[in-house]
Order: structure tokens, then C-alpha cells, then sequence
């Protein structure tokens, strides 16, 4: 997505504005149904019924395909204006018609796949994770949290290029969000590179993460790992 001057000049040359649907000016903001929905959808997530919030977010998906289905340009889903300008930037190269639409749309989909992922139901999750990037391809938690599924599956290989995809969208990340979202990118990266047998590279990675946030309690198990694992490994005095 850089550099964001080339961005924001094929932006302006060659794509269409964002369209984002407003009221006029003299209406009061009509709250999007489906933002309420998804909302009360957390809530359940958060309090471990997930298998309550899943109906809530088939019927946002559902309402919210039907209601772009005469959409004839390339759909995408962004939290921010740096996110709608790496979007239609991407739609400029490819010469398309785009639209950046609130993520509403891509959020369902991805919790979606967290709790398909609680369900045990991981093909289904990878599926949905997959169809939210492709509606959001630079949101760092989408990506972090595809990159945790092939991590389980042990496809060290992809793991990395995921992580390392979230790691350079983190850059997009709200300013609320980029803390926690840049951190999640490395340590995915650094517990990978653990595996891979590179603990030096994996411990930059995690001394990152602290630098930034310094209450990474994760980032701090880790590196104490590794310091355990070359204790190991050297030979005895």
C-alpha cells in the first residue's frame, strides 16, 4: 500500500470515489439495523455463547448480500479512509470499478469464522475468513487470525506469508486498533520463526512487540522460551 502519495494520486486519476451512502444533510442518521445486530453478536461471542450469536450473524450476511446484489462494481468493505484508499487503489491497478461499503458485511462473515473455529469446524472458518479478506484484504486482524488456523495446522509455510500479510496491513489499522493488530502480526511471525528452528529472528520479533507495547505479557513468555530452549542447547561449562 505505499507509498500513499502514488496511492491517493491513482485514486483521484483513475478510480471512481468511494461511495458511501448518506442521508441528506437535513435527515437524522438512520442506525443500520444490521450494525445493532452484530453488536448484540459480540456480546454473545464474549460470554461464550457463540452458538447464539450465529444465527444473528447469518441473518446480517444474508440482509446484506440481498442488499448488494445489484451492485455491479467490486464490493469492498473498509473501516477507514486509509483502508478505502488502498482499496480503490488496488481497484485503479486492476481497473475496476469499486466501492467501499461500512464493514459490517466483512465483520459478520469473519466472527463468522471465529466461532466456526470455537466449533471445531475448521475447514468452514478458513472458508469464511477467506470471503471477509477478500472483501477486506488489508484488515491485519482478518489476516492474523487466518494465519493462527494454518498455524494450528502445523503449514508453517503459509502461517508466515499470512502473518507477514498482516504485519504490513497493521499499517492501515484504525489508530484504536494498530497497537494490538501490529502486535498480533509479530508475535505470529516470531512463534512461526520459533518453530522453524530461527530463534534469533523470532526474538526480534518479540523484543518489537514489547518496544510497542510493553505490557506484551506474550511476547515476554516467548522470549523467555527461547532464552530456555539455547540454555538447552549450549554446551555444558
Amino acid at each position: 500500500m505505499k507509498p500513499f502519495a502514488l496511492a491517493l494520486f491513482a485514486l483521484v486519476t483513475l478510480a471512481p470515489p468511494p461511495v458511501w451512502a448518506k442521508p441528506p444533510a437535513t435527515e437524522a442518521p438512520r442506525r443500520d439495523p444490521d450494525e445493532a445486530r452484530l453488536q448484540e453478536a459480540l456480546v454473545l461471542i464474549a460470554s461464550g455463547r457463540v452458538t447464539e450469536a450465529m444465527p444473528l450473524l447469518d441473518r446480517i450476511v444474508t440482509a446484506k448480500t440481498k442488499e448488494y446484489a445489484g451492485e455491479k462494481r467490486r464490493i469492498y468493505c473498509a473501516r477507514s479512509m486509509a483502508e478505502t484508499l488502498a482499496y480503490m487503489t488496488m481497484a485503479a491497478a486492476a481497473r475496476e470499478d469499486a466501492v467501499a461499503m461500512p464493514p459490517v458485511l466483512a465483520d459478520a462473515i469473519f466472527y463468522k469464522g471465529f466461532v466456526l473455529v470455537d466449533l471445531h469446524r475448521d475447514d468452514e472458518a478458513e472458508a469464511a475468513f477467506r470471503r471477509a479478506i477478500t472483501l477486506s484484504p488489508s484488515h491485519a486482524r482478518y489476516l492474523a487470525e487466518l494465519g493462527e488456523l494454518y498455524k494450528r495446522r502445523r503449514d508453517w509455510p503459509t502461517a508466515l506469508a499470512t502473518f507477514q500479510r498482516a504485519d504490513e496491513a497493521a499499517a492501515l489499522s484504525p489508530d484504536d486498533h494498530r497497537v494490538f493488530e501490529q502486535t498480533r502480526a509479530w508475535r505470529g511471525i516470531g512463534f512461526v520463526m520459533i518453530e522453524q528452528g530461527r530463534l534469533e529472528e523470532a526474538q526480534g520479533w518479540f523484543e518489537k512487540s514489547l518496544a510497542l507495547d510493553p505490557n506484551d505479557a506474550k511476547a515476554r513468555a516467548e522470549i523467555d522460551y527461547i532464552r530456555q530452549q539455547r540454555a538447552k542447547a549450549a554446551p555444558p561449562a
